[in-house]
């Protein structure tokens, strides 16, 4: 009896849950770069706003130089360069390469708003 009334609950919480449309991922999703442009940016801060993220991103290295010396683009922490600088907001954000200038570059602001 105990058997039979397992089975009926097993099989009744099985179809109620297949009836759902959702799913439910199990591992690592990958996302498509279409639904994260899709998705709603966060809001920008004004001048002032983006001024005072670029002066604390500036301090990071230890000196107050107007220069963001980890890049902004990639996220991995990296060592920006020079040669692939952007001014904005009389910061100079450094990249580490030429791709996360130039991928940055189309969205600074955002960019710049992002940056811890």
């Amino acid at each position: 009896m105990r058997r039979l009334m397992f089975l009926f609950c097993a099989t009744l919480l099985l179809a109620s849950l297949g009836c759902s449309r959702t799913q439910v991922a199990s591992g690592p999703v990958a996302v498509k770069a279409d639904a994260v442009a899709a998705a709603p940016a966060a809001a920008v801060p004004d001048e002032a706003g983006l001024v005072a993220i670029l002066a604390k991103a500036d301090a990071t290295d230890g000196s107050v130089d107007t220069t963001v010396s980890k890049c902004a683009g990639c996220k991995l922490g990296m060592t920006g360069h020079p040669e692939h600088s952007v001014v904005a907001h009389g910061y100079t954000l450094q990249f580490c390469s030429d791709a996360c200038k130039q991928s940055s570059s189309a969205k600074l602001d955002t960019v710049i708003a992002a940056l811890k």
